[in-house]
């Protein structure tokens, strides 16, 4: 799923969920409130798993509860679900420290799909300039299409496409290729852009992007730690794609 479309896949999955329903002013308001941007982090310590909301201690429970009050205060403010844009719809950062491992942390993700978040932020990588774009994960299949790609993570980092090992930067390698994205033929390959034509400029004709058909899953182990995890959705998403949990 590239990232480009994500936006429009997040808002409908969003209405969707919300259905006709429409909150408060039904024309929104003049000067709407800056967006809310909460803070879900999960820690393993000595043996315990800490969840938290904006830093209070909370439970799967009531990370949902808090996501839920946390979308409806949005559309309110919209005035209806399809009212939502890039500027209001709420934005979850999401991060654990490096070690926990996935059987702590998945369930806080899976606490945020139920309360109907499309789509968290988690932390940028950081490179020589200092820290890079946010990567994105999307909670749950947005496109609908059953997923091409199945990434399995093991507990030790190992990854593999579709059973195919392979290390990380193959994986970005081939995700920046479009290895992911489907043909209509069903023939997985590259994008390719056709050549100018006689007597014109070097600059191609401009091409039709393919929807979304590819999604990329993942399927991490129960033990594997957040920085692995964390690696290889920053991989995939500096690729050009947004992967998603199932």
């Amino acid at each position: 799923m590239r990232f480009g479309s994500t936006l429009t896949l997040a808002l409908a999955a969003l209405t969707a969920g919300c259905g006709p329903v429409s909150f408060g002013n039904a024309g929104g308001n003049d000067a709407a409130a800056p967006r809310e941007a909460p803070a879900v982090s999960a820690a393993l310590a000595n043996g315990a798993c800490t969840l938290r909301w904006d830093g209070e201690g909370a439970d799967a429970e009531a990370i949902t509860r808090r996501g839920i009050a946390v979308l409806e205060r949005a559309i309110a403010a919209a005035g209806g679900a399809s009212a939502m844009t890039e500027e209001t719809i709420p934005v979850v950062r999401f991060e654990a420290t490096p070690d926990t491992p996935y059987a702590c942390f998945g369930p806080a993700l899976d606490a945020l799909k139920r309360a109907g978040f499309p789509i968290i932020e988690l932390p940028a990588p950081h490179g020589v300039g200092g820290p890079g774009r946010p990567a994105q994960l999307a909670l749950g299949n947005l496109v609908g299409d059953p997923p091409q790609v199945t990434l399995a993570i093991g507990a030790d980092g190992r990854l593999s496409w579709n059973e195919e090992p392979m290390d990380l930067a193959a994986l970005r390698a081939r995700v920046r290729s479009g290895g992911g994205r489907m043909t209509p033929f069903g023939e997985s390959r590259p994008m390719e852009e056709p050549p100018p034509s006689p007597g014109t400029s070097d600059m191609p004709p401009p091409v039709e992007e393919r929807p979304p058909a590819g999604t990329f899953a993942l399927a991490p182990a129960p033990d594997l730690s957040f920085a692995e995890f964390l690696a290889v959705v920053q991989a995939v998403f500096e690729g050009g794609e947004v992967p998603m949990l199932p």
